[in-house]
């Protein structure tokens, strides 16, 4: 468990995920941090982040690199630069993006590319946006 933490201002990524397995990353502020919020990468393997603030970051939530997420949901990412939700890679799997509001992303609420999640439809009804460029790109 990574819980109810307030981690800010890194010159990097304030959370940094990479080749573990973690239940659950719940109830934390993550802000101001030089790169994104909340980085999984490297195979890493997460049963769910939710309930997070986080916000000022270069982006949100960011998931690469054949990762595996069951659940993000219900967290508000405010102010994250391009996106407030990226996942990237053909081998990178994020089952449900759910309940999660999105403000303020200059590019995309949710930019998806060759990673497998839900369609894009279903990621624009499941979440809540307020001044994104786009609610969701997916490639």
């Amino acid at each position: 468990y990574i819980n109810s933490n307030v981690i800010k201002t890194s010159e990097k990524s304030g959370l940094y995920v990479r080749t573990t397995s973690v239940d659950s990353i719940r109830k934390n502020t993550i802000k101001d941090n030089d790169s994104t919020g909340i980085t999984v990468t490297s195979k890493s393997i997460i049963e769910k982040i939710s309930s997070n603030n986080i916000y000022r970051n270069a982006n949100g939530i960011y998931v690469n690199g054949k990762s595996s997420i069951s659940n993000i949901t219900s967290n508000t990412l405010n102010k994250n630069g391009k996106y407030g939700i990226k996942v990237m890679e053909k081998k990178t799997t994020v089952t449900n993006i759910r309940n999660n509001t999105i403000k303020n992303a200059t590019k995309a609420g949710v930019y998806v590319k060759k990673a497998k999640t839900l369609k894009g439809g279903k990621l624009k009804k499941l979440n809540t946006y307020k001044s994104c460029e786009k609610k969701v790109v997916k490639k």
